[in-house]
């Protein structure tokens, strides 16, 4: 778990990576899924992670489950009465990810909430 300051810095660092280059939501059926199902475009999504704040931190920095360099973090929020999984990464060229965008599989916890 990290602290909340430092949730804070990678929020911010990622909002103004998102600022500079957009976010890069990955093409992934569960994604997919979840933006049909709310009626999402990307730049919704874009949109829902410039409001995510410390209180919707639930866990990381983690290394990436995949085996790719660098750290991800993941983050909760209730949209349209559903709780979505959401999972963010800088990648090693300073693009910002979102690996994850989907209906959360088992209930979240959140430490700052």
């Amino acid at each position: 778990m990290a602290f909340q300051n430092d949730v804070n810095k990678f929020l911010s660092d990622f909002k103004k990576l998102i600022a500079q280059r957009g976010v890069l939501l990955l093409f992934r059926k569960k994604n997919q899924e979840t933006l049909t199902e709310l009626g999402f475009t990307q730049l919704d999504v874009q949109n829902e992670i410039l409001k995510l704040d410390s209180t919707d931190y639930s866990d990381g920095p983690q290394p990436d489950d995949k085996g790719r360099p660098g750290e991800v973090w993941v983050f909760g929020k209730v949209i349209k009465h559903e709780e979505i999984y959401i999972k963010l990464k800088i990648s090693g060229t300073s693009q910002p990810i979102c690996i994850s965008f989907h209906a959360a599989e088992q209930p979240m916890n959140y430490p700052y909430g």
